[in-house]
Formats: structure tokens, sequence, C-alpha cells
């Protein structure tokens, strides 16, 4: 019996390590690891050469992988990043609450008060001079948050797109390229959804 128990403890203990300390370790060193997805930026463009405080705008598909690919890519960066997200988010919400990751923030979109996450975007851009990231959906560009933030800060634009390599796997082992592109002179038209509308023709070419 005091053999078992000692098998059972040593379990427990193992099971603890990796629970606890090794998979958030890894986590907060390079995420896409945990799921084994790979992926290339093929952009001149690369996030550790953006210095300037920049808004980066991310496309969004159903699943989560981009935003794993960005947790690992924004960890190259030396400026602090705040995600603007819905109220929960799994992937975000779950990097955030591990201690070893302080490389980002999250603003909470609270649709009960009008404006307060756009306001919250322009704070962090202009007082603390930290980066804010969309991860936009071709539907959600009829919102125009985007639109009132850089009219306020004039930062520059950082496009992220993302493109899957077919590899025939669902889960693990997923391959993707990654596209960086500055925009720094731009012209905010009176006309904000036909603003709207050229950014995401640039975000998502070709996929109107």
């Amino acid at each position: 019996n005091k053999q078992i128990y000692k098998i059972f403890l040593v379990i427990i203990s193992i099971m603890y390590l990796i629970l606890f300390l090794i998979i958030p370790a890894i986590w907060c060193y390079n995420p896409s690891i945990l799921l084994n997805t790979k992926y290339e930026v093929v952009s001149k463009e690369k996030i550790e050469d953006i210095e300037e405080t920049s808004l980066f705008i991310a496309d969004h598909h159903a699943d989560n992988y981009e935003q794993i690919i960005l947790l690992t890519e924004i960890l190259k960066n030396k400026k602090k990043f705040n995600i603007v997200s819905l109220n929960f988010n799994f992937i975000t919400s779950l990097c955030k609450s591990l201690p070893l990751f302080p490389a980002y923030d999250l603003i909470r979109v609270d649709r009960n008060k009008k404006n307060d996450s756009v306001n919250k975007c322009i704070d962090k851009i202009k007082r603390k001079e930290e980066n804010v990231i969309f991860f936009m959906l071709k539907k959600s560009f009829e919102k125009k948050g985007i639109y009132h933030i850089l009219e306020k800060t004039k930062v520059p634009i950082v496009l992220v797109r993302f493109k899957e390599i077919p590899t025939g796997n669902y889960f693990f082992n997923r391959k993707f390229e990654v596209e960086y592109e500055k925009i720094k002179d731009y012209t905010l038209i009176e006309d904000k959804q036909k603003f709207m509308n050229s950014i995401k023709n640039k975000l998502y070419p070709n996929k109107n």
C-alpha cells in the first residue's frame, strides 16, 4: 500500500508540474508550440522592427489560431500591446490569466457603455504609447471605432494577414503564413464607411 501511495504522489506531482508550471511556461514563451502550430513571416516588415506606436488590425476567422500566432509574435516587440476583446475570449483570457505573460492587456468591449472601449484605446495609444490590436471579421467593418481611434491618435496602421497552408490537419500541426503591412500615410475621408471598406479590402484582398 505504501508503494502504491508513493507512486500516486509521484504521478500527482508530475501532473501538477505539467499543468501549473511547464505548460504555462511554454505558453508564455511560445504559445504556438503547444498546438504544434508552425508559421512563417513572409513580409519584409517584421513585428520586432515596428518601433512606432501603432494600431494593429488582424484578420479573424472561425478558429483562434491567428490569435495564438500573434500572441507568440508580440513577445518579440518591445512595446506593450492591448488586445480589444469581447467580454470573454478563451485564448486571450487564458494567456492573460498566466502570471508570466505580461506582454499585453485586454480592453474589454462593453456594449452597454458607448465609446468606452474606443476611449480606452485612445488613452493607451496617446498617453501610454502602447500598441492596440483589433481582430476583425469582415462583417465587423461596419463599426467605426477604428476610424475614431485613428482620428484622435494619427498613429500608423499595421495590417496583419494570415494564410493557412493546407496540411490535412485540423487541430495539431497546422501551418500559416503571416504578413505585416504598415500604412503610415492614409487619409481619413469624410465618408467613414468608405474608409473602413478600404481597410477591409486591404486586409481581405480578393475575398470580398
